[in-house]
């Protein structure tokens, strides 16, 4: 479970991209899930986990940015309080 707090989205010279704020609440995590685009992500606020194909990545702020690859499996755990991430994302248009 998560929510999106911002959302912005554009499409230019054969790309698709945007960027979000997405938060996780304390002691939840969101559902399981792939998509077609990179994203980069920044821990604003919080600390939690991600599982990336099975491996797992802490997320504390001031770390250096996460990025997720196409089609990778990801669900992010939050611990304590809140967990709040910038996250960038883009793919190209077919």
């Amino acid at each position: 479970m998560s929510t999106v707090v911002a959302e912005t989205e554009f499409s230019a010279r054969a790309t698709t991209s945007g960027s979000m704020i997405f938060a996780v609440p304390p002691n939840a995590s969101t559902g399981g899930h792939s998509h077609p685009s990179r994203e980069l992500w920044i821990v604003r606020a919080g600390t939690g986990h991600v599982l990336i194909d099975g491996i797992r990545y802490d997320l504390v702020p001031s770390e250096v940015p996460l990025v997720i690859t196409p089609d990778a499996h990801h669900r992010v755990f939050a611990d304590a309080e809140e967990l709040v991430i910038l996250s960038f994302w883009w793919k190209d248009q077919k």
